[in-house]
Parts: C-alpha cells; sequence; structure tokens
C-alpha cells in the first residue's frame, strides 16, 4: 500500500504548476485520496527503516534541503542531509574524495611534462 501512495503522490506533484499555492492537506484530499496519517505512515516505510521528512511548503518541493546560516555564510549551493546510516556516510565520503577530477588531473600534469 505505502508503494500506491507514495506513488500518487509523486503524480499529483508532478501535476501541479509550479506556484502553486496548495497545502498538503488539500492535495492529499484533492488529488491522492488519503489521509494524513496513511501519507505519513507511507513515508516511515523504507529499506532501512529510517527516513527524514522535511516538513516544508508543497510549492517548495524542488528546492534541496539547506541550512539558512549556511547558505549565507557559504553563499553557494549545498545539499544538507541527515546522516541515518554511518556505513552509507563513510561509502559516500569515500566514493567522493576518490572519484575522477580529470580537469585537475590535467591541469597538474601540464608542469610535469615540461
Amino acid at each position: 500500500m505505502a508503494q500506491e501512495v507514495l506513488k500518487a503522490m509523486k503524480t499529483a506533484l508532478k501535476e501541479l504548476k509550479r506556484d502553486s499555492d496548495v497545502t498538503i492537506q488539500e492535495l492529499l484530499d484533492e488529488k491522492v485520496h488519503v489521509s494524513l496519517e496513511d501519507y505519513q505512515r507511507a513515508l516511515s516505510v523504507t529499506k532501512s527503516g529510517q527516513a527524514v521528512a522535511l516538513k516544508r511548503k508543497v510549492s517548495d518541493r524542488n528546492v534541496n534541503q539547506y541550512c539558512p546560516a549556511v547558505t549565507e555564510s557559504w553563499e553557494a549551493n549545498t545539499d544538507m542531509q541527515f546522516v541515518l546510516n554511518p556505513y552509507a556516510c563513510v561509502m559516500y565520503i569515500s566514493s567522493y574524495v576518490m572519484k575522477a577530477e580529470k580537469g585537475m588531473g590535467n591541469f597538474l600534469n601540464k608542469p610535469a611534462k615540461k
């Protein structure tokens, strides 16, 4: 049942206009035909048993998670996420650190070839 509820919600969100002012309750009542409790229950069903769902406006559905203080001081795009699985965190950091940086590699190889 959870998959059907989430699929229906995803479809309803895709059909909304970008600047739509609809509330989550209106969306659930009018488009998805599911109670808030059933929707929250569907969100809680994950492979790991853990998930974080941010409370936000429906109109902000395409905005990455962010911390206003970090965004203001960093002055660049950020994509903040809660770490719920230490192993997944280590794997993410490891793969990020070890990814190929062709541009930087080419830049550093030029002086070495001269």
